[in-house]
């Protein structure tokens, strides 16, 4: 083995390498997100190399990528007895253990990469100035301070440095032709309340929406009701991880939103005939609306990115709702309750931006707002979740004043506040909710 080989194979990571790879083989859309600096040359045993730029290819060409097509291209360039065949391809997918995040590995593999660049660079520096022909040594330095500089370019290009002029002639090149073609632009996930879509301008991907509220102010009807509107007006793909209560439960409750029959007449069976008949016509539409109901206990924060990964790869879900953060577990039990949540908050907002999917957090208040009293909700009354106000995006409670005291106020009424929208100003607006069918409804 030649001596650059053999140091390019003690500056790398094996395990880092199959990790990546495998994170690829299971979702491909991380390929242009925390994976799109990776070329072939992060890695550095040839079969993976293979396995790379097949998948690439096939993601540069909108094919499908899975075990078989991936085995196919490389299959034409390496022998099986080579590497393992097709056994090797499904492994890297199949076993998955992180040690780390995809950061983390993303950012050994680069690191490793710069390693190698810089070793190669050091021997030609060396076996150049060996040579100790003075008439030579401006060649050296010039060619020795050029090499080093387009390492260090390459290096600082990849972090992400980008010239305003450029990303503003492609995002309003976009925008103009949507303007021309009269296409009203949209970025994000609409969540059918009006007011909400028009101030937060679409639910991002990767980011984290948090709806807070005291006990029994609605914060869970109102996350169902975005959900079911997502899923019935733009046939948008929704996971809930339910923590508070069980599926049938919450299932129940979207059946009697979309049908207008009180939950109460549902759960005793006391419905009229045209209620019945009602009951019939949504059950007959309800295939098409895709809700995925994750009831099956509580979720440590260790497992949490496993189930995410999970719904995602098998349901292809859009957008996740998490009811509710203070109920995922942390089995570190030295730590006091603002770092256990700081932690849960940390991983859910990486994993919102590994997936690059948006997720909906439900938080109850630390502490009432009747005992301020005063309404309006701020952001310390999230004081105690740890570092949720960071990690979130937008920031929405739910008030019902009428819950909180206030006897001049109807019990319908509902105040939503945004008080914190990256995307905007801060707002609020008022709905009327309908307990009886856990269901909003706009107010002119």
């Amino acid at each position: 083995m030649k001596k650059r080989e053999l140091v390019a194979e003690q500056q790398h990571n094996e395990l880092a390498e199959k990790q990546v790879l495998g994170r690829l083989l299971d979702n491909q859309s991380l390929l242009n997100g925390i994976f799109n600096p990776l070329n072939e040359k992060y890695f550095v045993k040839p079969i993976h190399k293979f396995i790379f730029n097949a998948v690439k290819s096939l993601v540069d060409n909108n094919a499908d990528v899975g075990n078989v097509s991936v085995y196919e291209l490389v299959s034409k360039l390496i022998n099986d007895n080579e590497y393992g065949g097709f056994q090797y391809i499904v492994e890297l997918e199949a076993n998955i253990a992180w040690e780390g995040t995809e950061k983390e590995n993303m950012r050994l593999l680069s690191s490793l990469y710069v390693f190698r660049q810089l070793t190669a660079f050091g021997m030609e520096v060396a076996a150049a100035a060996s040579t100790r022909n003075y008439l030579e040594l401006d060649s050296v330095l010039d060619t020795s301070y050029s090499r080093l500089s387009e390492i260090c370019d390459n290096r600082y290009r990849k972090k992400g440095l980008k010239i305003l002029s450029e990303v503003a002639v492609k995002e309003m090149h976009a925008i103009f032709e949507d303007s021309d073609s009269g296409k009203v632009t949209q970025r994000g996930l609409l969540t059918g309340i009006s007011a909400l879509d028009i101030g937060l301008v679409g639910l991002l991907p990767g980011d984290v929406t948090v709806i807070a509220g005291a006990t029994s102010m609605g914060k869970s009807s109102l996350a169902a009701f975005i959900a079911l509107n997502m899923a019935k007006y733009q046939g948008t793909r929704i996971g809930i991880i339910t923590l508070e209560m069980r599926a049938e439960e919450l299932v129940l409750r979207m059946v009697s939103s979309l049908s207008g029959v009180p939950l109460y007449k549902i759960s005793t069976a006391t419905f009229n005939a045209t209620e019945h008949e009602n009951l019939t016509s949504i059950l007959n539409n309800i295939k098409d609306l895709f809700i995925v109901l994750d009831d099956g206990g509580k979720v440590e924060i260790g497992e949490y990115e496993g189930r995410v990964r999970h719904m995602i790869k098998k349901h292809k879900i859009d957008i996740l709702i998490v009811d509710y953060l203070q109920l995922v577990k942390n089995k570190n039990r030295t730590e006091n309750s603002n770092q256990k949540v700081t932690e849960i908050s940390n991983k859910i907002k990486e994993v919102a931006l590994s997936e690059n999917i948006h997720t909906i957090l439900l938080s109850q208040l630390s502490r009432k707002l009747s005992d301020r009293g005063d309404n309006r909700p701020v952001l310390s009354d999230l004081r105690d979740s740890g570092s949720i106000e960071q990690d979130a995006s937008n920031v929405i409670f739910i008030n019902r004043p009428a819950r909180l005291g206030d006897e001049n106020s109807d019990d319908s009424k509902a105040t939503i506040w945004v008080m914190k929208n990256r995307n905007g100003a801060v707002f609020n607006f008022d709905l009327l909710f309908t307990g009886e069918t856990y269901t909003f409804t706009e107010t002119l």
